[in-house]
């Protein structure tokens, strides 16, 4: 299901809560380490990206257990620190986009979203 949006604010220790239908496309079993997320920054949007696997178009940050309820995601601190207003009082747009062979999940600010849209591209050419 390409183009689902949907807002998440922040929690507690910079965790997001996502659907488990979007967390069950992203996350893969690690074989030492469990549950795991693969973290990617796109340098020209300034948005970050999560996928179960490294993505070669995007800049790799870390890989992230998922926390141990399972509902709940934790963005690298990196990630946090490189994404204007990724704070705890914003709203985060959550964009998930399927493909043949990589499902992934971008994280950007809701005014980065309105952007997006307003410019009828980039993210959402296929959505509009």
């Amino acid at each position: 299901m390409q183009g689902v949006i949907r807002t998440s604010k922040i929690g507690s220790e910079n965790r997001l809560s996502i659907p488990d239908w979007i967390k069950d496309n992203i996350v893969y079993d690690h074989p030492l380490f469990g549950a795991c997320i693969e973290w990617h920054f796109d340098n020209d949007t300034q948005i970050g990206v999560a996928a179960c696997e490294r993505l070669d178009d995007f800049t790799h940050l870390r890989r992230t257990e998922v926390i141990n309820d399972g509902s709940n995601i934790r963005p690298p601190q990196i990630l946090v620190d490189n994404i204007e207003s990724f704070t705890e009082d914003e709203k985060v747009a959550i964009y998930y986009s399927e493909h043949i062979n990589e499902n992934m999940i971008y994280f950007l600010t809701e005014q980065k979203l309105f952007e997006e849209i307003k410019s009828n591209g980039g993210l959402f050419q296929n959505f509009l």
